[in-house]
């Protein structure tokens, strides 16, 4: 019998592979661009800059959001989700 964890896992691999993904790509952007956290003060948000440059914008503030960004998309798709689609099939009926 399997664990609510393993079910969670091998239903929801695809999200896993593409959020370890997602992790190494933002992990690769703040080692390279050293991960300013002390960063000056008119320093702007990555990519929403006048002349963005990812080796000189990219610090800790935009690695915090792109990570934890696709896990509240997902955490509010999984909470969400079979309610709008209950309420989809009822509509076409």
């Amino acid at each position: 019998m399997e664990s609510n964890l393993s079910k969670f896992i091998h239903k929801n691999r695809w999200f896993i592979v593409f959020y370890l993904i997602w992790i190494f790509i933002h992990l690769f952007l703040g080692i390279l661009c050293e991960f300013d956290i002390f960063d000056d003060v008119d320093s702007c948000f990555w990519p929403f800059c006048t002349s963005p440059s990812i080796y000189y914008d990219y610090d800790f503030s935009e690695f915090f959001v792109y990570i934890l960004s696709p896990l509240l998309l997902f955490a509010i798709a999984k909470l969400v989700g079979n309610d709008i689609k209950r309420i989809f099939r009822k509509n076409n009926q």
